[in-house]
């Protein structure tokens, strides 16, 4: 049985696990070539954010109104900057400034598989960090609506499907639901590659 209350465990899966991009999780055939197309994307740095209490949890924010991605739920971090150095340091100061949680390098676990966000043009640049159960956080009443942590392999087994609207078409996609929160598009695509991550690692282990 895995110890998940270990950041060492979690560092190692995601160093020798291979990566699931988006396409295996969307269906690509009933999405306009424009989801494809990225050249005119910008760059966004996100952190998903673990900690451990009795489970696995994951850090997750929902977004104040205003924006693309009002009320909707996501991982802490945003666009690239002209004063940031890399993708990394605007995920590190978009955290901060949204949650008021500083990561620091020995806190990284891993990266994730880039994803094409394309209702905001944005190329999403998923890293992976550990946090303490205790950390303090304090949300940017501007842009954070509320900060939630979800029990990750419970949200995870929660599959439903959502309507997506994708320019002129709607489309039913995958999202994870716990409770009455649902969380879908490119942050569901973020957890789902988690997810097939740390169950083929736990198979591969059982």
């Amino acid at each position: 049985m895995i110890d998940w209350s270990h950041p060492q465990i979690i560092k190692d899966i995601l160093s020798d696990s291979p990566r699931y991009p988006y396409k295996s999780y969307l269906d690509v055939s009933n999405l306009n070539s424009a989801l494809i197309d990225t050249g005119s994307f910008r760059k966004a740095g996100i952190q998903v954010l673990f900690r451990f209490t009795h489970t696995l949890e994951v850090c997750m924010i929902r977004r104040q109104a205003g924006g693309h991605h009002a009320f909707q739920f996501g991982f802490p971090g945003g666009k690239v900057e002209p004063t940031d150095t890399s993708v990394w340091h605007a995920s590190l100061r978009e955290t901060q400034e949204e949650i008021g949680v500083s990561i620091k390098e020995n806190q990284h676990l891993g990266a994730l598989s880039v994803v094409p966000v394309q209702i905001s043009k944005f190329l999403m640049y998923p890293f992976v960090s550990w946090i303490e159960a205790d950390t303090s956080m304090t949300p940017s009443p501007d842009e954070v609506q509320a900060i939630h942590f979800f029990p990750f392999f419970e949200l995870t087994a929660n599959k439903r499907k959502v309507p997506m609207t994708i320019g002129s078409k709607t489309i039913q996609v995958k999202a994870f639901q716990y409770k009455h929160h649902i969380i879908w598009g490119a942050s569901a695509i973020v957890l789902r590659e988690l997810e097939i991550i740390f169950r083929n690692y736990t198979q591969l282990k059982s």
